[in-house]
């Protein structure tokens, strides 16, 4: 079966053609919405830049899920982690 392409909502279109123009940008939206979506653009765009970015969770569950999947998309090198009682790869 094959599934359509991935379109991006409305406000996650703005949200990337803002920060594509170098403006700053604040995400608010429930949860499961897609704001990570958004998220990862950023981190990607930083990267290439050469430059770093945090990301952060509300529940250190959500913090350790999203390290493993950044480990995984941008390099364990490039990731690290920061909560109330762990720091791993904190320079990252």
């Amino acid at each position: 079966m094959n599934s359509p392409a991935f379109q991006p909502d409305l406000f996650q279109q703005k949200a990337i053609q803002a920060l594509n123009e170098g403006a700053s940008v604040l995400v608010a939206a429930p949860t499961g919405s897609g704001k990570t979506f958004i998220a990862e653009h950023a981190i990607t765009e930083a990267l290439a830049k050469g430059k770093k970015s945090f990301y952060t969770a509300p529940i250190k569950a959500l913090s350790n899920q999203k390290f493993h999947d950044f480990q995984d998309l941008y390099g364990v090198e490039n990731v690290g982690l920061l909560t109330g009682d762990t720091s791993i790869n904190s320079d990252a």
